[in-house]
């Protein structure tokens, strides 16, 4: 299991989220994920692609909230998701009872959010990962390196969701990139 002071090391100088037992939401059972939100933490994100607002994490809004910002109703399948982090174009968000993560357009409710993480703790070791193999690339090592043994790396973490289609080849794309930065 990954540990708040992997998160700290990793992401110094940047503040771990970790909730209050009595601000995790009902809805959220898995034990899990409930354990991940309160003692590990959530680091804030990799660059400007994933980002975990301290607004969001502080009541980690159903997705039928967010929808409700804006005048909107959510659809039945995003409805009991709960948004953690902003990812690219669209949210991150936890399944409540089973801790998987997916990523929901927002602005393209009805469609099926794909899955991006088995559990949580998946989803914030991928985040420790690219943040460690980036912050080698920041300091002067070669990137084409890093970027095949971050990919086998996260393969190995949680191989269902590092298909060819999967979102986390652009995030380690624009991580390895200096010129995004």
């Amino acid at each position: 299991m990954i540990t708040n002071q992997e998160l700290q090391e990793t992401f110094a100088g940047e503040r771990i989220r970790i909730l209050a037992p009595e601000i995790v939401p009902e809805g959220v059972t898995s034990p899990a994920a409930r354990s991940i939100l309160t003692e590990v933490g959530l680091p804030p994100g990799i660059l400007n692609f994933i980002l975990i607002d301290a607004r969001i994490v502080a009541d980690l809004p159903t997705l039928s909230a967010v929808f409700s910002r804006y005048g909107k109703s959510a659809p039945r399948h995003l409805a009991d998701l709960y948004q953690i982090a902003q990812f690219g174009a669209g949210s991150a968000s936890i399944d409540g009872s089973t801790g998987e993560v997916f990523l929901a357009v927002l602005d393209r409710p009805n469609l099926a959010p794909p899955l991006i993480s088995s559990s949580l703790e998946n989803f914030v070791k991928f985040l420790n990962e690219i943040e460690r193999k980036r912050q080698l690339v920041e300091e002067g090592e070669e990137a084409e390196r890093h970027t095949g043994a971050l990919t086998r790396r996260l393969t190995e973490i949680d191989p269902g969701v590092m298909g060819e289609l999967s979102p986390w080849h652009t995030v380690i794309e624009i991580a390895m990139d200096e010129a995004r930065w």
